[in-house]
């Protein structure tokens, strides 16, 4: 008996089950039991990680079993890392700035500390108005945006 490709593991594993309830093993259920689904998974990967346990019960490789199943569902169901970072990336660039537009913004005290001139080629555009100046000089460097 072989899990068809499109078959959940719970699924194959209650097929066996019902296979197994026909025959009788006796003492030797768990064990026959363990050795058909390590057979029947059709999955190479999982196939060999289960071979490589030792001293395990039908049991213990139904557990392992669900849970290989649990993680690529969960894997599955999570948009690859290339979609993540591509759709972050764009969320980043429509992300609204602050521009030197009347009437949205409120101006609110500003601090003279920062009362630094500084030359215009040595910074690029301001974060505050996106003009080509320090921030620190910049007159909307403490607005509000509304």
């Amino acid at each position: 008996m072989v899990r068809n490709p499109n078959q959940g593991i719970r699924e194959f594993i209650l097929d066996l089950l019902t296979q197994a309830a026909k025959c009788d093993f006796g003492d030797l259920l768990d064990i026959q039991l363990k050795d058909r689904l390590i057979a029947g998974i059709n999955n190479t990967v999982l196939q060999n990680e289960l071979l490589k346990l030792s001293n395990t019960t039908f049991k213990d490789v139904r557990a392992y079993c669900e849970q290989y199943q649990d993680i690529c569902a969960i894997i599955s169901s999570m948009p690859s890392t290339i979609e993540s970072t591509a759709m972050f990336n764009s969320l980043k660039t429509k992300s609204t700035k602050a521009h030197a537009t009347p009437g949205l913004f409120k101006l609110v005290t500003q601090s003279n500390s920062h009362n630094v001139t500084y030359s215009d080629k040595s910074y690029g555009n301001c974060a505050s108005c996106d003009k080509r100046h320090s921030r620190f000089t910049c007159r909307f460097r403490y607005a509000l945006c509304h």
